[in-house]
C-alpha cells in the first residue's frame, strides 16, 4: 500500500489547527492519528525524512479532518502554551 505526507486542518471551537499525517492509499483511506515526526537512525535520515515531508506538503492538498475535533483540542490543551 502506498503511503505519503500531508498537511491535515482541523476545525475546533472556530480555531485552526494543522499538522502534518501519514496518509495511506491513494484515495485517502485513513491517516495516523498522532501528528507525523521526522526521525531516523542518522542526521542525513532526519533530513531525508523532513525534504519528503516538505515535497509532499507541497504537493498535496490540506487534508479537511473533521472526526472527533473536540477529543483532538482536549488533548492538546495547553501543549505549547
Amino acid at each position: 500500500m502506498s503511503w505519503h505526507y500531508q498537511i491535515r486542518k482541523r476545525v475546533d471551537q472556530g480555531e485552526e489547527w494543522f499538522d502534518i499525517v501519514e496518509v495511506y492509499g491513494p484515495a485517502h483511506l485513513g491517516w495516523s492519528e498522532d501528528s507525523a515526526r521526522p526521525e531516523g537512525g542518522t542526521r542525513e535520515e532526519v533530513i531525508k525524512t523532513l525534504e519528503m515531508m516538505l515535497d509532499d506538503a507541497k504537493k498535496y492538498p490540506v487534508l479537511e479532518d473533521i472526526s472527533e475535533q473536540s477529543d483532538w483540542h482536549q488533548l492538546h490543551k495547553g501543549v505549547g502554551e
